[in-house]
Formats: C-alpha cells, sequence, structure tokens
C-alpha cells in the first residue's frame, strides 16, 4: 500500500582563469575501456569480479570515494577508480550519451570544472563556487550542457561546442548547486536555489521564482518528461517534498525530508515520475504522484535515481550502516559495491539504455 513519508522524529577578480600548477592539477582521464580491459592504470575494488570490456549497458554510478577519486560503477564490469581527484565536499554529475557512452561532470581538485566520458577527460579552465557542484545534461546528438554556480555566485552555463562561458544575471544561495534538464524541445530547463534562498526555474533569459522557500544548503532536482516540460523536486524550508511542473502545478506532499538533504527525480517510460529522497527518519523513500513507501535502507546522504528500460527505476546512494555504495532498484534487490564514499557527498546516477 503506498504511503507517505510522515513526519517522525527528525534524523537528526575573474571566474576564468588557467589551473594551478601541476602540484594541484588533476592528472589528465585515462582511457577507461582499455584499463579496464587490461587492468592496469586504474585501481579496481578490492575483490570485484573480473572486469569486461567497456559495457555500456544498464546504468552508470559515478562518486567521490574518501580517497577524493571519482570512482565509476557498472553493472557490466567491476567498481572503478579513475585517476581524477575531485574537490572535497562535491558530487559528480552524469548524464548517457545517445552511443550508449556517458558524460561526467564534476569539480577537480583544483576547484576547476572538469568533463570527462569513459575515454578522456578535460579541464574547462572554469573554476566552481565552494561546496557547489555542476549537473550535465545531453541531447540526441551527443552535445552536452553544463550549469554550474561559479565563484561570482552566479549561475553559469558551459557546453559542449565551446567558446565562452555564459554568466547569467541569477544569482544562486552559496554552496548550493543547480540542476538542468534537457528538454525534448531541444531547450533546456534549470533549477536552483536563488540568493534569497528560493526556488527559481531559468530557460534561456527567461527566468522567475516559484515561491517556494527551500531548506538551507539543499538543492533541487529536474526530469524532462516527454510532452516538452519538466517536474522539479525540492525540500521547502519546512522540510517538505514539493514538486513543481511546467503547467504551473506545484503540489506540498506530506512527505517530510531529513533536513539538509535534497531529493532525485527521474521521469519513467510508463508516463510519471519517480523521486527518491531521505525521509525525516533517515529512511530512503521512493514515491510518485500515487505515493511512496520506505525501502528499510537508510541512506548516509542524498540519493540519486535514475529510470531504466521496463518502466522501472535504480537507485544509487551511500548506505549510513556500512559507509559504502549500494544500488537498489524497483524489482527490489540491493547491491553493495563495497565502495566507500567520501563524507559529505553523493552518487550520480544515469541510465545507459532506455
Amino acid at each position: 500500500m503506498s504511503r507517505t513519508a510522515r513526519t517522525p522524529a527528525r534524523a537528526t577578480t575573474s571566474i576564468l582563469r588557467s589551473a594551478p600548477g601541476s602540484s594541484t592539477r588533476p592528472r589528465r582521464a585515462r582511457k577507461f575501456a582499455a584499463v579496464v580491459l587490461a587492468a592496469a592504470a586504474l585501481t579496481t575494488a578490492a575483490g570485484a569480479p573480473a572486469a569486461h570490456a567497456a559495457v555500456f549497458a544498464g546504468y552508470e554510478v559515478v562518486f567521490q570515494a574518501p580517497s577524493t577519486r571519482l570512482w565509476v560503477v557498472n553493472p557490466g564490469s567491476r567498481p572503478i577508480e579513475t585517476p581524477s581527484a575531485m574537490a572535497p565536499g562535491t558530487s559528480p554529475s552524469v548524464a548517457r550519451m545517445p552511443n550508449g557512452n556517458f558524460e561526467i561532470a564534476f569539480v577537480a581538485s583544483n576547484g576547476e570544472l572538469w568533463v570527462q566520458d569513459a575515454f578522456s577527460g578535460h579541464g574547462t579552465g572554469f573554476l566552481v563556487a565552494s561546496n557547489s557542484s555542476p549537473s550535465i545534461a545531453t541531447d540526441a546528438s551527443g552535445n552536452w550542457v553544463v550549469a554550474v554556480q561559479g565563484t561570482d555566485g552566479r549561475l553559469w552555463l558551459l557546453n559542449s561546442a565551446g567558446g565562452l562561458p555564459l554568466s547569467t544575471a541569477s544569482f544562486m544561495e552559496p554552496g548550493t548547486s543547480p540542476a538542468i534538464a534537457r528538454l525534448s524541445t531541444g531547450n533546456v530547463e534549470i533549477a536552483f536555489a536563488a540568493s534569497n534562498g528560493e526556488l527559481w526555474l531559468q530557460s534561456g533569459s527567461s527566468r522567475g521564482g516559484t515561491g517556494v522557500f527551500l531548506w538551507p544548503g539543499t538543492s533541487p532536482a529536474i526530469t524532462a518528461n516527454t510532452r516538452g516540460g519538466w517536474v522539479v523536486a525540492a525540500q521547502d524550508n519546512t522540510s517538505r517534498l514539493w514538486t513543481v511542473d511546467s503547467s504551473g502545478k506545484k503540489d506540498k506532499t506530506p512527505s517530510a525530508m531529513n533536513t539538509g538533504t535534497s531529493p532525485s527525480i527521474t521521469w519513467l517510460s510508463t508516463g510519471d515520475f519517480e523521486i527518491a529522497f531521505a525521509a525525516s527518519s533517515g529512511e530512503l523513500w521512493v514515491q510518485n504522484t500515487s505515493g511512496g513507501h520506505g525501502t528499510g535502507i537508510f541512506p548516509g546522504s542524498s540519493p540519486s535515481v535514475a529510470a531504466d528500460s521496463r518502466g522501472g527505476w535504480t537507485v544509487a546512494f551511500l548506505h549510513a550502516f556500512t559507509g559504502t555504495m549500494w544500488v537498489l532498484d524497483s524489482t527490489g534487490p540491493a547491491n553493495d559495491t563495497g565502495v566507500a564514499v567520501a563524507t559529505g557527498t553523493g552518487p550520480a546516477i544515469t541510465a545507459l539504455q532506455r
């Protein structure tokens, strides 16, 4: 039976510049596929099964380990530690490409925005605000666009077409991160916490507040639907889970979230959305328009959810008790990857085939 997460006691200068010297610049990403086959340059999780060639199927999970290295988990191969060092306290973002590959955006150890796929990566020369993480979206042609908070506190956009990063006139709340979705119309929609704590939406030069004020330090999530629209999930300043969509509908759900955490949302092939979040009890919950339910699992940070090809979903999360990255899907099985996750960070997941 569907239920909602009620309220039990709660678990308690210039932006563009060249990167610093090689002592702080992250090492360039290696070719993942060759490394997986050779089991050489990249370090893999101890005790994991034999590696396969770069199999782009199912899902891709990316996260920061306690070593600050970027890790990649795919059901077709064992967990892989990349050579890329991340800025402490930040989380990566990942999006699937039409060729079955994926693209990752993350903040490198020198504060620079990096973009990386399964074979190579590069720095953009763009410096990101402290304690803020990027969000990446792709289109059917294999182009990507990243939304990120710059060191001036503004929302910025960078894309695969190159050229200078685009500064918007929108100021963000410090320590928060934007969320971006590519719509079926070809446009992008961005959700973010404005400098006054209000949930704002922006597409091109069109922007505005929603009247929903967010819990300090939390960030919204956004997903595109199949009709050219979008749905946003966010935690408001009373800890309630809200959804806001492109039709203008705003829904303050009865679900109370664990304060200081952020939800994740994805659009399913069934024509509904699915939200994953840490409830006020600390339990991992999944919820759609029909209701929600607890999973009996307790995440240690904000989860990330992606749709699968069967109308279901897969959630990646840090397990509060084991301190390792887990993956749970809508059919029930949960999988412990055995890889530890950096404190104060969360994973990102994307479906590679739909």
